[in-house]
């Protein structure tokens, strides 16, 4: 389409300003994100936190998993999880409550090698794919273990193709364990972090 030069002048003017506007979030965006992951990591990795397994701070329920094939879901309102997320909605759920997924075969590290987690509120159902963990005690912050996970390295426990993170070596993940008040604090603001960035998101769509 070629309308009179005029036209052309403005239509190019208005996608410019655009295209600027555009840039600025992506700007502050990856800004956003980097900022996020320092503060993440500063407080994750500080040598004076004794660390202590995965498998001692968590109450590991893969034995309450039903895996349902694709052409035997009856769709409906409750999430249906698998290793890296969402995979449909389905009429009944198993799991009511606060839980962390980490990916166990399929979808299970990310390129910075962290392992995939998805962190789950609500009545859903969950398939063989994601290992389930929920809050064991006083002693660990379901929600501090969720972001202190986000700075591990699994990559020497990954195992076979599909990639495949069995719950014997995830329960040996070691993870730094400050006392629970410390834990709460640093989730609190990592949240804080974590939802900022997810307002630019909103925000730029």
């Amino acid at each position: 389409p070629v309308p009179p030069i005029e036209i052309q002048r403005e239509v190019v003017q208005i996608l410019d300003k655009f295209n600027e506007l555009e840039a600025e979030l992506e700007a502050e965006l990856e800004l956003r994100k980097t900022q996020a992951n320092f503060y993440k990591r500063f407080f994750l990795n500080l040598a004076t936190f004794p660390t202590a397994h995965l498998g001692d701070v968590v109450e590991i329920l893969d034995n309450l998993r039903k895996p349902v094939s694709r052409d035997k879901r009856e769709a409906g309102e409750y999430p249906y999880y698998g290793a890296n997320g969402i995979q449909g909605y389905v009429k009944n759920y198993i799991f009511d409550g606060t839980y962390l997924l980490m990916g166990e075969d399929g979808s299970v590290i990310n390129p910075d090698q962290s392992p995939v987690l998805t962190w789950v509120e609500g009545k859903v159902w969950v398939n063989n794919h994601a290992h389930v963990l929920r809050e064991k005690s006083e002693r660990a912050s379901l929600r501090y273990i969720y972001y202190a996970l986000q700075t591990s390295n699994v990559s020497q426990i990954v195992r076979g193709m599909p990639p495949k993170i069995n719950q014997a070596n995830m329960r040996g993940i070691e993870i730094p364990l400050p006392p629970l008040k410390e834990q709460i604090a640093i989730a609190k603001a990592l949240d804080n972090f974590t939802n900022l960035v997810i307002q630019i998101y909103r925000d730029w769509e």
